[in-house]
């Protein structure tokens, strides 16, 4: 927002809020941002999003990368929302990152898909068609954003050759938890973003966050010099983050193709 030529505290006013985790206090924390008269409601996770258009069908809301937008009814349109969201959608790579799986193991029979009860249904069908296009087992262990004990347990008892996890506020705020579930049991892991591998998980592959709030910025802009969310096409991220943890790769004995670390954005020791 500064490079737009905003100053908070001078011609813009930011109100911060988080959930912490706690996504049950999200409506609430839509509600307190309404009473402060917010021109603008910046919403940077898909449970964040659904929350502000459960409260709200008047402030422009600007999604942070969100799934399957028009899929979930959040908008009528890519090309013209149609209502007070706009923003950049979470494109779906996770026939992408299964395909990563099997480059890196190519001896992998059964991956197991750790996924949050309540994502989008297009998550698992994106799953389905890549193991079944490559031949491979699919073990889909669900968990709830808060409780993984039924979902690990399942895992530990099938004993998959990888773990591919899902991309949901659970799995990020829990993502310490699920890197030391998969180191414990010796378990290749492909991740959503790059925040798994820098807390250890093997290999990751998703949008660069950074340049997605940057764009988000660039809707905050217009909205806010009068232009209409219902017109202001939704967009896609440009940028891609594949980050490979080579620490966590040799202590799970793995040797890493060199046309995968070459096609890696970044490489953690």
């Amino acid at each position: 927002m500064r490079e737009l030529g905003y100053v908070d505290g001078k011609n813009l006013v930011i109100e911060w809020r988080s959930a912490e985790g706690k996504f049950g206090r999200l409506p609430d924390i839509i509600r307190e941002l309404l009473v402060r008269n917010v021109d603008v409601i910046v919403a940077a996770a898909d449970v964040a999003t659904k929350a502000a258009e459960a409260v709200t069908s008047i402030i422009p809301i600007v999604m942070a990368g969100t799934s399957f937008p028009e899929e979930v009814g959040l908008i009528q349109g890519l090309a013209r929302p149609g209502g007070n969201i706009t923003g950049l959608s979470n494109p779906v790579v996770l026939g992408k990152r299964v395909e990563l799986l099997k480059e890196l193991m190519p001896n992998m029979k059964r991956v197991a898909f750790l996924n949050e009860d309540d994502n989008p249904p297009d998550n698992l069908r994106a799953v389905e068609e890549a193991t079944r296009r490559l031949g491979l087992s699919l073990l889909v262990a669900e968990h709830t954003a808060t409780n993984f004990a039924n979902a690990f347990a399942l895992i530990r008892q099938e004993r998959p050759d990888a773990m591919l996890v899902g991309l949901s506020p659970g799995t990020f705020v829990h993502r310490r938890s699920i890197v030391e579930f998969a180191a414990e049991g010796r378990l290749p892991a492909s991740y959503p973003n790059r925040f798994f591998s820098a807390d250890g998980g093997l290999i990751s592959l998703g949008p660069n966050w950074e340049d997605i709030h940057r764009r988000a910025a660039g809707y905050v802009d217009r909205i806010l010099k009068g232009a209409s969310p219902a017109d202001l096409p939704v967009e896609e991220p440009s940028k891609f983050d594949l980050v490979i943890n080579l620490g966590t790769a040799k202590v799970l004995g793995l040797t890493l193709p060199p046309s995968l670390l070459a096609s890696a954005t970044e490489v953690i020791e």
